[in-house]
């Protein structure tokens, strides 16, 4: 039996290497069934869940069952790689569940990375900030948008209302 579940871990990396994250993601959900059976967590930051990955399947089900273990750290790492991968408040709230003592150092972490993270939704950017109570930060997130839309408005660039009817 472990000689089948370490041909599975290998396989599951293999994958990622590859760059096949959705069919390791996948693979790993359907055959691997407890942190230990996992990816180890130097292959899901090297190659299961690259920063900026679409693929953040994985990072979620393992901080799911690693923290149902009481694998805490393993579970830390997985929602580290969910939020960078992913940014939303939920994820963001994950990792200061999980987090506990080293929430400090982390919160640091995590806010520059959503601070500098224009690709991100703007609004999930607001409501991580405004869960921290960082109402500058979440205005400096959509000023551009307003200065956008008042520059629009008063140039009557609204967009043209088709007749449906």
């Amino acid at each position: 039996m472990i000689v089948a579940v370490k041909q599975r871990i290998a396989y599951t990396t293999k994958l990622a290497q590859l760059g096949r994250c959705d069919e390791a993601a996948a693979y790993g959900h359907a055959h691997l069934q407890t942190p230990d059976e996992a990816l180890p967590t130097d292959a899901v930051n090297r190659y299961g869940i690259p920063i900026r990955s679409p693929h953040y399947e994985l990072a979620v089900w393992l901080r799911g069952v690693a923290a149902q273990l009481g694998e805490r750290e393993r579970a830390l790492v997985a929602a580290q790689s969910a939020f960078r991968a992913v940014f939303t408040l939920e994820n963001y709230q994950h990792v200061r569940e999980l987090a506990s003592d080293a929430w400090a150092d982390l919160r640091d972490e995590l806010l520059e990375l959503a601070r500098q993270q224009s690709h991100a939704s703007p609004e999930s950017r607001v409501d991580i900030f405004l869960a921290e109570d960082l109402l500058d930060d979440a205005i400096a997130v959509t000023a551009p948008y307003l200065q956008e839309t008042l520059r629009r408005a008063t140039n009557g660039e609204a967009p043209e209302q088709s007749n449906l009817f």
